[in-house]
């Protein structure tokens, strides 16, 4: 317990004063010894030593992880008072000579035992089960942040199902290893070693022969675990399968096309498959665990037993009294009792080894090197305006305000040099951990551990030949070098696939070049931090997102402190003033998922609003206007050409007729740009950008006369 258990990140509070971040992994300062002797246990108990670093999550946590095991003390401590009170009731108090006080005062010395260990395990009970509460809220906001942060290309490959797991089974199943697994193990611990000891004042003969037996009893917490191991994983596989079917037809686009295809049939029968192979997996692992817990529960009873009866021959010689036995008997069931509440946690053991690793090989996944400002749930708590800015638009402002800030001048994008290529599984390794897990559950050695180092270096072995096959891979831009005049209106277009959308992605920011530069008035846009970038650089993406939320709502999202007048000038210059003319409710009418009570013009003119409310010195506007039918695409080019005055813009046109105005055209084709210069000058030369434009308009139309 080393380095690992060093912080990694900032702590905030909220309002109420309670800690929702982990302040403790500031400035990568050491983290307390009882918060990393729990984090150590935790990897023990699960078989996964990823577990240990789940230290960042509790690591300010001491005193209340002090007070769990004081209170577990109390109660162990508590009980252990119990067999010798019991043999003074039974030698003293039942055949005391003066009456029933010696066994009034003994049966109420029981009565305050039992009190205080069962105060002393709520009180234990509470303070775990808000540990366990915080620690997963803390994991989630981690989990939230990280997916925040990774680069864009990281989300194509994934399925909203599976990242949905991290937020629901698997931060549950840290939770419960936390709130109830650990507790368990703790208060395990502590009656073992109270047993003992009790045992060992009773009688040393009866403690001689259990801890002969003992060895025997847990030995038996092996039976299964291999099986139940392998199942555990297969489980996890199937629940997150099926999350991913759920968000597969749940989400708007889904529900759309099954029922477009009539597939409901079909999707009913997928869902009921994956819940039948959950259902027979968990039947099997419950078997298993149920047989571990049979034989873990028979040895210790066969244990108490041989005690019982060794200590019955030791009573009926004379050796030993009843109350000594009896007395012996109830410690020594409390001190095997650890056996069953091992027994008992592992598929909750098993379950939490397997989030950890899902968790944190997420959480190890290579963020942007452009540092993508999160603040944690404390902070945003305590911010004056939510993440995506007030339900109903904040109030301020005065009418007939413009909704513009001043920028110095529109700047000049300068491309040189630049190869890019998309990696073929973009999705990361993170899903490994938990589909191939190799982790042991106890202390395995031997084959077994034999087999988990071969395990890790097959996974190793196939992640370098992915990477062998990514060398080979084709690029989508190559060699690309052109020039977008500051002010100006640069169009790029071409045949699908010639690299027209990859482009606007780099000049986005969602990715970054594998080669060359892309420079903004001489700064690599690759070395810009995010906030800076996105002041720069607005973009209209050809399938604009909606949030299920109001149309004020999804316009202030280019900026959220925005007043109502500049909201409304936004909206207005966008080209919505129709469309709010029909809504009772005008900005605060309710879009719907995805914004699909909107039709496509509308989402696009919205989409328009909120770049104009951002108000960037540069534009990227990526085939806006393709799936619109000819009136709206007027209205919306109308919209776009208020929006690009005095401002640099990169339009990628699939629609010539869109760009002929554009101080340059470049055409690309295979990654490289082929042809550029102004319309009629390219129409003049009859080489690709006239073909292109022949083919979609045809050769009669008036612009080439």
């Amino acid at each position: 317990m080393a380095d690992e258990f060093k912080g990694s990140r900032a702590g905030v509070s909220d309002p109420t004063g309670m800690s929702t971040v982990s302040p403790g992994a500031t400035a990568g300062r050491r983290v307390p010894l009882v918060p990393r002797a729990t984090a150590w246990l935790l990897g023990r108990l699960t078989g996964s030593t990823t577990a240990r670093r789940s230290v960042r999550f509790f690591d300010d946590a001491g005193p209340r992880l002090v007070a769990i095991v004081a209170m577990d003390l109390a109660g162990a401590l508590s009980f252990a008072a119990a067999p010798f009170i019991l043999r003074h009731l039974i030698d003293t108090g039942l055949t005391a000579p003066h009456g029933n006080s010696a066994l009034i005062v003994s049966v109420a010395a029981l009565l305050v035992v039992a009190l205080l260990q069962a105060l002393a395990n709520a009180v234990s009970s509470v303070l775990s089960s808000g540990l366990g509460e915080l620690v997963g809220q803390r994991a989630g906001q981690a989990v939230h942040d990280q997916l925040l942060r990774v680069p864009f290309a990281f989300f194509p490959g994934q399925r909203q199902g599976e990242l949905f797991t991290l937020f629901g089974r698997d931060a549950d199943e840290i939770e419960t290893a936390v709130a109830m697994v650990l507790p368990r193990a703790v208060t395990t611990a502590i009656s073992a070693v109270v047993g003992v000891a009790t045992i060992a004042v009773l009688d040393w003969r009866l403690a001689a022969v259990s801890l002969v037996l003992a060895p025997g009893v847990f030995a038996l917490l092996a039976v299964g675990r291999r099986e139940g191991r392998s199942l555990s994983i297969e489980l996890i596989k199937l629940r997150v399968k099926h999350f991913a079917q759920i968000g597969d037809t749940t989400g708007v686009s889904g529900a759309l096309h099954i029922r477009l295809f009539d597939r409901t049939e079909h999707e009913s029968r997928r869902y009921a498959e994956i819940a039948d192979g959950i259902r027979r997996t968990a039947q099997r692992r419950n078997r298993v665990n149920a047989r571990a817990q049979l034989m873990s529960s028979a040895g210790s009873a066969v244990a108490v037993v041989i005690v019982v009866g060794f200590g019955s021959w030791l009573v009926s010689t004379d050796r030993a009294t009843i109350g000594t036995l009896l007395a012996f008997a109830s410690a020594l069931v409390y001190a095997y009792r650890p056996v069953t509440g091992l027994a008992e946690s592992r598929s909750d053991l098993l379950d939490a080894g397997v989030a950890f690793e899902r968790v944190f090989g997420l959480l190890d996944v290579d963020t942007d090197v452009r540092d993508l400002p999160v603040v944690g749930v404390g902070r945003a708590a305590a911010a004056a305006t939510p993440a995506r800015g007030p339900l109903v638009p904040a109030q301020g402002g005065e009418a007939g305000v413009g909704y513009a800030r001043a920028w110095r001048s529109a700047p000049e994008i300068r491309i040189e040099g630049l190869w890019f290529r998309y990696e073929r599984d973009p999705k990361s390794d993170w899903t490994a951990a938990g589909r191939e897990l190799g982790r042991r559950w106890w202390d395995v050695q031997g084959a077994e551990a034999a087999e988990n180092r071969r395990e890790e270096a097959e996974l190793a072995a196939a992640a370098k030949a992915d990477a062998a096959v990514a060398v080979e891979q084709e690029w989508a831009l190559r060699d690309l070098n052109l020039v977008a005049a500051a002010g100006a209106k640069t169009a790029i277009v071409g045949a699908s696939g010639a690299g027209k959308s990859t482009l606007g992605g780099l000049l986005a920011g969602l990715y970054l070049a594998t080669r060359g530069h892309i420079r903004c008035d001489g700064e690599d846009l690759a070395t810009m931090d995010w906030r800076r970038l996105r002041s720069i650089v607005g973009v209209v993406p050809q399938d604009p997102y909606m949030f299920h939320d109001t149309i004020a709502a999804n316009i202030r999202y280019g900026r959220i402190d925005a007043t109502d007048a500049e909201l409304e000038a936004a909206a207005l210059d966008a080209g919505l003033g129709s469309l709010l003319e029909k809504l009772p409710k005008r900005l605060e009418t309710v879009v719907g998922a995805r914004g699909y009570q909107l039709s496509g013009g509308e989402r696009q003119r919205v989409a328009l609003a909120r770049v104009l409310l951002a108000d960037p010195p540069m534009l990227v506007l990526d085939e806006a206007t393709s799936q619109l039918d000819s009136v709206t695409e007027q209205i919306v080019q109308e919209a776009l050409a208020r929006l690009g005055v005095g401002r640099t813009r990169v339009v990628i046109a699939h629609r010539l007729s869109t760009i002929v105005d554009a101080d340059v055209i470049h055409v690309m084709a295979d990654g490289q740009v082929v042809e550029s210069g102004a319309h009629d000058d390219l129409l003049a030369r009859d080489g690709a950008y006239a073909h292109l434009y022949a083919r979609q308009l045809g050769d009669d139309d008036p612009a080439r006369s």
